[in-house]
This record gives structure tokens, C-alpha cells and sequence, in this order.
């Protein structure tokens, strides 16, 4: 079994040298150490994404690549205490915002041979199939945005360097909290069922049907995105086209009829007032 799920994770660096065949060598160095060094499984490859950062030294305009995996995305809600609302994309957009390494803080660049004032670019890399996002509430939630605006769909673009489409998302589940602070309350969990695309909620032993009003009832923690297939967008995209073609047709026959009502209500009122061949056929 162990053996078994170390092949799943021997898929994850294929999967990668194949989509990513101008990648710099020190990412495939980096997934080689990483496929050597740990006992990977299928939990890898479902859950695990790359963050590449950019250090470049503002001395010599010298750079230089780093490569870390990660399991969870988290966003500190605490540092938005003065804004009402929180939106994922704008946690996204802070979480790449460029980084100034100064002072203590300063990097070593090896074309300068010292220390010098550098600039941090991080993006997503390589997005998981799974994207796990976390929101941190701190201590207290009276010191967060009061409300968090998340959505079924999410894009990384303008977050990746992946050019392709394959960086779309649709949230799977949400792990949600009742209470003022993490060490008090009640989690709440929603799942949506891939079969019919319908929501679940399940408290305790207590399993019910919900809608999306209900799953952003309360504070999320957890939020779970599952990567698009092209297939599934592709098939997607036609049924919505079918949808809508169809609700086009009920719509035309609908004005269809109500031309016909009107038509033959007119000539109803035409004749009991004697008009009707004079109106229609002239004198």
C-alpha cells in the first residue's frame, strides 16, 4: 500500500516536468530533492502546490530563484481589522505584492559578494489540484472584517505564471465556525455532492441539504477549491449554451401565444362591434 502511494507521488514531478517544459533548472533540482528525500503519496500530488520566489538585488539587478511546496494558502484576517469585507482576491493580490528585504533583513547576493537591500516577488508556481485556503482569525474575530467574500469560483490568474487555462477552481467545501474566538464555538462543515453539484451540511451527526446562502452563513476557516478540468468547463459551457438556447425558445413561444391571444382578442372585439370585415378585408 505504502509502495502504491509513493508511485502517485513519483506522478507528481512527471505531471510537472511535462507541463512545464521551459521551467528554470533549479525547479526541477528542487522536485528531484523532494522526490528523493520524502516518502510522497497520493496526498501529495492532490494537495501539495509550489511557490517560487524572485529575489532580486536592487544593487546589481541580480536574481535569483527559490522553491518551496505548500499544503494551505493563509491569509491573517487580523491584518484587515479596519475594512468591513475581506475578498479572496484581495488576499491573493496583497500575498504577491513585491516584499523589500532591508536592514537586518537583508540578502546575501552572490554577484556583489555581500549583503544588499533585495526585492521579494512570490506567486503560485505550481497550482494543486486541491487549493486549500485558510482564514486566520487570530485570537478574537471582533478584530477581523466583519464579512468575507468568497465565491464557487476562483482564477489564479494574474497569481501563476501558468499561461495555459489550467488554473480555475470551484469550491468543494468549506469548514465553518459559530463563536466569537478559535477556542470556543462549534465547526460546521459543507460539502457539495460532484454527482448533482448540491450542497450538504453537516453538524455533528446531523446531515441536512443547503444552498450557497447557508455555506456563507457563517465565518469559513477552511476553504477547498478544486481545479477545472478542460473537459468539465468544455461540457459545462455547453449545457449553459443549451440552457440558454432552451429558455430563448420558451421565451418565443411564450410571445408567440400572447400575439395569438392578442390577435384574436382584438378580432373578438372587432366583430360583436361590427368592424371586423370592413377592418380586415376593406369595404
Amino acid at each position: 500500500m505504502h509502495e502504491e502511494l509513493n508511485y502517485f507521488g513519483d506522478r507528481t514531478l512527471n505531471n510537472v516536468k511535462r507541463c512545464n517544459q521551459d521551467i528554470a533548472s533549479e525547479a526541477l533540482n528542487f522536485f528531484m530533492e523532494v522526490n528523493n528525500n520524502l516518502n510522497l503519496s497520493i496526498f501529495s500530488y492532490l494537495f501539495y502546490g509550489i511557490f517560487k520566489s524572485t529575489t532580486k538585488c536592487t544593487s546589481c539587478t541580480n536574481r535569483f530563484y527559490n522553491f518551496q511546496h505548500f499544503q494551505i494558502i493563509s491569509f491573517p484576517l487580523y491584518n484587515y481589522v479596519h475594512e468591513e469585507m475581506f475578498n479572496l482576491y484581495r488576499g491573493f493580490k496583497d500575498f504577491i505584492k513585491p516584499e523589500m528585504m532591508q536592514g537586518d533583513n537583508q540578502c546575501y547576493c552572490k554577484k556583489c559578494g555581500k549583503l544588499t537591500d533585495c526585492e521579494v516577488n512570490t506567486i503560485i508556481y505550481y497550482p494543486p489540484p486541491y487549493l486549500i485556503i485558510n482564514l486566520d482569525y487570530g485570537k478574537n474575530k471582533k478584530f477581523t472584517p466583519k464579512k468575507i467574500d468568497f465565491g464557487e469560483a476562483l482564477s489564479l490568474s494574474g497569481f501563476t505564471e501558468v499561461k495555459n487555462d489550467d488554473i480555475n477552481y470551484k469550491l468543494i467545501a468549506v469548514s465553518s465556525h459559530i463563536g466569537r474566538s478559535g477556542n470556543s464555538g462549534h465547526y460546521i462543515a459543507y460539502c457539495k455532492d460532484p454527482s448533482d453539484d448540491s450542497w450538504y451540511e453537516f453538524n455533528d451527526s446531523y446531515i441536512s441539504k443547503a444552498n450557497l446562502e447557508d455555506v456563507k452563513k457563517y465565518s469559513p476557516y477552511f476553504l477547498i477549491y478544486k481545479k477545472e478540468t478542460r473537459k468539465r468547463r468544455i461540457k459545462q459551457t455547453r449545457e449553459a449554451k443549451a440552457e440558454k438556447r432552451k429558455r430563448k425558445d420558451l421565451k418565443s413561444d411564450s410571445l408567440t401565444t400572447e400575439r395569438r391571444s392578442a390577435s384574436d382578442t382584438a378580432i373578438k372585439i372587432l366583430t360583436s362591434s361590427g368592424l371586423r370585415s370592413s377592418w380586415l378585408y376593406g369595404p
